[in-house]
């Protein structure tokens, strides 16, 4: 009969459970380098997506202050405008007041009455007030 080698058999199912190891390794391996890969290209996409996002916000802080100097540019342009007019309109009025004084000076030393004083120094007193 035949004996059975049970060197040989133990030998076979060695090399089987190390090559079936080994297959499995390889596998394992190749398997986390393509999940590694997948996380790499997606953790990439994600951070690209934040730097455009983070690119516009920076841009469109920028357009809004833009904006708002130029509205304070322009708001302090009328004002000035505002301003000066309304500092050239009280140089007439205190032109004028002044010449209405100079006015009841000369009348009030031409005829010394007491119409004349009156107005002069209503006309003075409005001159000096301003």
């Amino acid at each position: 009969m035949n004996q059975i080698n049970y060197t040989k058999i133990f030998l076979v199912v060695l090399f089987a459970v190390l090559i079936a190891s080994i297959t499995t390794g390889i596998i394992f391996k190749a398997w986390i380098q393509y999940e590694a890969s997948v996380a790499l290209e997606q953790t990439s996409l994600a951070m690209q997506k934040s730097v455009q996002a983070s690119k516009l916000k920076r841009a469109r802080i920028a357009a809004e202050f833009k904006l708002k100097a130029e509205s304070r540019k322009r708001q302090l342009e009328r004002q000035q405008l505002i301003n000066m007019r309304e500092n050239k309109r009280q140089a007439s009025i205190r032109k004028t007041n002044i010449k209405t004084c100079d006015f009841w000076k000369q009348a009030y030393s031409k005829e010394n009455n007491g119409y004349n004083k009156a107005m002069l120094d209503s006309a003075c007193k409005r001159a000096m007030s301003l």
